[in-house]
């Protein structure tokens, strides 16, 4: 068993596996937090972790195999849930893929 870990895709709100909705609280959502003042749900930079044989773990991968709902935060995910591993930053309160002049020049 392994651990997966998922950020939030800035256009997706993908509630958390399993919760339940409590009468008066705000929803859960995949590495989101809820945000009082703005009444919204920015991306968290910690991102959201769970085991890959759980019932979370197994709803999550698909999603971000089917749907491409998710970012997968690092390589050990993306290859579990069978996509490409994409290099991302936190911009202005979002995950995006990795500017180019952020990225590690490659060596020969």
């Amino acid at each position: 068993m392994m651990m997966l870990k998922f950020y939030a895709k800035a256009d997706q709100l993908v509630t958390v596996p399993g919760s339940r909705p409590v009468v008066g609280q705000p929803p859960k959502y995949i590495g989101r937090s809820f945000d009082r003042d703005s009444l919204a749900f920015p991306a968290t930079e910690e991102g959201f972790t769970c085991e890959s044989e759980s019932d979370r773990g197994r709803r999550l991968t698909k999603l971000t195999r089917r749907d491409s709902s998710l970012w997968a935060a690092n390589g050990k995910t993306a290859a579990h849930c069978g996509v490409p591993f994409v290099q991302l930053e936190f911009a202005d309160g979002v995950w995006v893929r990795q500017s180019r002049r952020h990225r590690p020049k490659k060596t020969e």
